[in-house]
This record gives structure tokens, sequence and C-alpha cells, in this order.
């Protein structure tokens, strides 16, 4: 894998607590919506989140909320 390849990526956990949600809706929107957020399975099961993916939806979510 190149270093291009090489995403940074969340845990449900960290997605949670930046929406200020529930982790289990973190891992519901990844079943449901995983391309808005940005989710992808691991082989073992865990969900991970794409941080670039994951940032543009935060601020889709909170625009205008300032």
């Amino acid at each position: 894998m190149s270093d291009a390849e090489l995403v940074p990526l969340l845990t449900a956990e960290e997605v949670a607590e930046l929406f200020g949600v529930e982790v289990n809706t973190a891992k519901c929107w990844a079943r449901n919506k995983p391309e808005w957020i940005g989710a992808i399975r691991t082989p073992g099961g865990h969900w991970r989140f794409k941080v670039d993916i994951v940032m543009r939806a935060w601020r889709g979510r909170y625009a205008g909320q300032a």
C-alpha cells in the first residue's frame, strides 16, 4: 500500500464524541449511511470512519449554528 492510499481513520467512539451522540448512533449511521459518514468495516468487524468525510459531514450538519 502506498502512502497516497493511507487515510486517517476514526473509531465509532471518536465519531460519537465529535457529533455529541451515543456510540450506537454512530454505528447506525455507518450501517445506513456509510457514504455520508465515510464508514468502512474492518476485517475484524469494527467500524472505522474516514476523517475527511466525517469532518465534511460535521461541517454540513452544524453549518450556520455558530
